[in-house]
């Protein structure tokens, strides 16, 4: 998401756009279509306030069934840009500013690296298609998974019984 800051008014000013996320693109889920922001900005002089409220559609796979599906993902941020000469991209930690950049220089400025920790932020950590889902449904009632995750086929023949039980097999054999 790049602000042009030659064109943002001083005073209070809304601002809706769609953007793809850009650079940041490739390391979020799979975005469905684009990211459509909204806000409002608030320039005093060198100091720019923007609020964002964004939405898109992402594909998340269940961690559950494992199946993609469709999740809207949406929140708020705030962020506070500030004209520097001879600063520019994002500032550090102890800092009130986020972001700074120089008018001289350069006079767009990418948020989309804030934008990104945001939805990071909403993504679940656990995705779920739907409060009900059952999970991976296995069709084949003989197949057992077991630990190593190998599914294998059991047969009678191939059960293994355990030692103990054998002298309880005799005596059924006798009788």
């Amino acid at each position: 998401m790049i602000l042009k800051m030659r064109d943002i008014p001083e005073g209070h000013s809304e601002f809706s756009l769609e953007c793809d996320l850009g650079s940041v693109k490739g390391d979020l889920p799979p975005l469905c279509g684009t990211m459509h922001c909204e806000g409002d900005i608030n320039r005093l002089g060198a100091d720019i306030f923007v609020h964002i409220c964004y939405r898109g559609m992402f594909v998340l796979q269940c961690s559950r069934c494992l199946e993609d599906y469709n999740a809207l993902i949406s929140g708020e941020l705030e962020v506070t840009v500030k004209d520097a000469p001879g600063r520019d991209g994002k500032a550090s930690d102890d800092e009130l500013v986020d972001f700074y950049f120089d008018s001289a220089l350069n006079d767009e400025i990418d948020l989309s690296a804030a934008l990104f920790d945001e939805i990071m932020i909403e993504t679940p950590i656990m995705p779920l298609c739907r409060e009900s889902c059952k999970g991976v449904e296995i069709k084949d009632k003989d197949i057992i998974v077991d630990f190593d995750g190998a599914p294998k086929r059991s047969t009678p023949e191939e059960k293994e019984i355990d030692p103990r039980w054998e002298a309880l097999k005799k005596l059924k054999s006798n009788t």
